[in-house]
């Protein structure tokens, strides 16, 4: 990857990437590490190896954005990171990582991570991201900006569980186990038991995909019905502003 000669081996190289992106070491503290090593290495000599590895892997990038895109389904979120420098911003300035989650469209369904910066919120950069190509099942959590993909023709826009039960679980603990949070994730868990017990049943081989599939909606639809039904019954009887009031309202649009 770095190349003969070069200062850095792949492995150091590697080092650095994953200090900096995964554990959040800048450059100009592992400069200050290496020194207590004994070993003078620049930050500005490590940042033209970030970019030439960046540049060399590319074409895997490429191949990423190509299988992401081609995903049968496709989970996207978004999360807020700061940067102290960048050109024309301020230090404070709320920028986003964009992280798309595929599978590969195949028996194994191997699932795979694609991260990409930007310093706009906007639906424009999720939509850049899958291009015009992708249909299949959308999965997002309520964020208006992903309203405009999930309309498109081909498209299965879905919610996701996790973002709707922790709405509750905060509830839960902020407003002292409050007792409509708790109704609200005891039906919760019910759907978490019956997903874990098939799909440990579909990991040992005991149940094919098809009966997978059939056996989990015929013992989810009436949870589902249930769960839809206290919401609707619910959102009568808290105040609409409040925590929990939007919890509910939350759910209901999702």
């Amino acid at each position: 990857m770095t190349g003969p000669g070069s200062l850095l081996s792949n492995s150091t190289a590697a080092f650095i990437i994953v200090n900096k992106f995964c554990d959040g070491l800048p450059l100009y503290r592992q400069e200050a590490l290496f020194a207590r090593m004994g070993l003078d290495l620049a930050r500005g000599t490590m940042a033209r190896h970030v970019i030439r590895v960046a540049k060399a892997l590319q074409p895997l990038m490429d191949c990423l954005q190509r299988d992401i895109r081609n995903s049968p389904v496709l989970g996207f979120d978004e999360t807020e990171v700061q940067v102290l420098k960048e050109d024309g911003r301020p230090p404070t300035a709320a920028s986003r990582m964009w992280i798309a989650r595929g599978f590969t469209a195949d028996e194994e369904a191997k699932p795979f991570v694609w991260f990409a910066y930007h310093d706009s919120r906007s639906g424009d950069v999720a939509e850049a991201m899958i291009g015009s190509s992708f249909s299949g099942f959308l999965q997002t959590d309520g964020y208006a900006g992903y309203n405009r993909i999930g309309k498109r023709p081909g498209i299965v826009h879905v919610g996701c569980w996790a973002h709707i039960r922790r709405k509750f679980h905060e509830q839960y603990v902020s407003a002292e186990a409050s007792p409509l949070a708790a109704e609200a994730l005891a039906i919760i868990r019910r759907l978490y038991a019956i997903e874990r017990r098939w799909r440990k049943q579909l990991c040992d081989d005991l149940v094919t995909r098809s009966a997978f599939v059939e056996g989990r909606q015929n013992e989810t639809q009436p949870v589902f019905d249930e769960f839809l039904a206290w919401l609707q019954t619910s959102y009568k009887t808290v105040p609409e502003r409040g925590g929990l009031g939007k919890a509910i309202g939350y759910a209901l649009g999702q």
